[in-house]
C-alpha cells in the first residue's frame, strides 16, 4: 500500500506523492506521483463516523475555436469526470474521526467537506473541531504544534451539511458511477487504466489506504457507502474544475489506476 508523502498545488491541479511500501530510502525515482483537479471529504453519521476523500479528475474537449478562446468568448465544452477514491477514516467515536479530518484535510487540501444535517448534536460538533473550518488560534508556531499536518490558516474545510438520502438511493448512485465507463469527452472511446483495463467513473485503486470503503461498499454496509455517496454526490453536483488539457493526454499519461477486482 502507498504511503501518502505529501501534496502540491500546481496550475490548478493537485498533484498527491506517494511512497511505495517496498521502498526504504527515499528517491526522487522511488515517489509515485498521482493528479486530480480538486479533493473533498464526505462523512457519515451512521455506526460512529466513517469518512472518504475523493479526488476528481476532470477530461475536457473544448470545441471553441482558436478565436473564441482567445476572445473568451462562450462555447461547447465537454467533460468526462472520474472519481478516485484516495483515503478514509473510521472509529465508534465521532469526535475521534472528527480530529482525523482534520489531519485528512490538510494532506489532501480538501476544501469541502458534505455530511449529513442529522443529528444535529454531531453536525453542529464537527462544525465546532478546531483546525477543520475554523482555528482558535492565529500564532502559527501554535497551529504547528497543535496540528503537524498544518499548511496556513487559509486552508479550511467549508462544511456542507444536507438531509440523508434513503438506503436505495445511495445504493443506486453509487453503483451507477461504479458500473459507467469513463469515456474520452472528443472520441467517446473507454479511457483505459494504465494495466490496460477499462476505468470507470468510480475507482478504487487498490494501492491506496481504502481497504475498509472498499469492503463496505462490496458488502453494501449503508455507514461507509453513505460516506460515498455524500462526497461523490457534492462533487458531482457542483461545477467542476476545468484544467485545459487534451483528452489524448490524460488516456496517455499513466495515471496508476489498478483495477478493482469487483
Amino acid at each position: 500500500m502507498f504511503r501518502h508523502l505529501n501534496t502540491e498545488q500546481q496550475e490548478g491541479r493537485l498533484r498527491l506523492q506517494y511512497l511505495r511500501p517496498e521502498l526504504i530510502y527515499l528517491e526522487e525515482d522511488q515517489v509515485f506521483e498521482y493528479e486530480v483537479t480538486r479533493t473533498a471529504i464526505g462523512l457519515s453519521f451512521l455506526d460512529g463516523a466513517h469518512a472518504a476523500v475523493v479526488g476528481e479528475r476532470t477530461f475536457v474537449h473544448d470545441q471553441r475555436s482558436l478565436r473564441q478562446r482567445r476572445d473568451g468568448e462562450s462555447g461547447k465544452i465537454k467533460i468526462e469526470r472520474m472519481f478516485v477514491v484516495l483515503d478514509e477514516a473510521h472509529g465508534h467515536l465521532a469526535e475521534d474521526v472528527f480530529e482525523r479530518l482534520v489531519t485528512l484535510k490538510d494532506q489532501y487540501i480538501a476544501k469541502i467537506l458534505y455530511c449529513p444535517n442529522t443529528p444535529i448534536n454531531l453536525s453542529e460538533s464537527l462544525r465546532k473541531t478546531d483546525g477543520l473550518a475554523w482555528y482558535s488560534t492565529r500564532n502559527a508556531h501554535v497551529a504547528r504544534e497543535t496540528w503537524p499536518s498544518f499548511r496556513t490558516f487559509d486552508h479550511k474545510s467549508g462544511i456542507y451539511a444536507t438531509p440523508e438520502p434513503d438506503e436505495e438511493t445511495v445504493h443506486r448512485d453509487l453503483e451507477h458511477l461504479f458500473t459507467a465507463n469513463a469515456r474520452d469527452p472528443e472520441s467517446r472511446k473507454k479511457i483505459l487504466a494504465k494495466d490496460g483495463s477499462e476505468a470507470f467513473q468510480l475507482m478504487f485503486p487498490t494501492d491506496f489506504p481504502t481497504q475498509t470503503l472498499l469492503a463496505g461498499f462490496r458488502q453494501g454496509q449503508l455507514a461507509c457507502c453513505q460516506a460515498l455517496w455524500f462526497v461523490l454526490h457534492g462533487l458531482s453536483s457542483s461545477r467542476p474544475q476545468i484544467i485545459r488539457e487534451t483528452s489524448q493526454e490524460a488516456v496517455d499519461k499513466p495515471v496508476g489506476f489498478v483495477q478493482p477486482g469487483y
